[in-house]
């Protein structure tokens, strides 16, 4: 097997990505680049990018998959109209 994101996808594994890094970053507290010690055997293939003025994460696997989710304290982490 060649990984977790690969393994379903690197759409899904994108998806996945941003939204458990917009909840370590925004609803815990963390440091985005803390957030990928969360991530599942196989995604280190992911990065993560936090915009703090937009409130957002992205999670990216260059040239192939990016997914963004926004924090609002009324809805928690939401995906982004993409």
């Amino acid at each position: 097997t060649t990984g977790w994101a690969a393994g379903i996808g690197v759409g899904a594994g994108t998806a996945f990505g941003a939204r458990m890094g917009c909840s370590c970053h925004f609803i815990e507290g963390r440091d985005i680049n803390n957030c990928t010690r969360d991530f599942e055997p196989g995604m280190g293939i992911i990065s993560l990018s936090a915009d703090d003025d937009a409130q957002s994460v992205t999670a990216t696997v260059p040239l192939l998959a990016s997914r963004t989710v926004t924090f609002t304290p009324a809805t928690g982490c939401q995906f982004t109209g993409e």
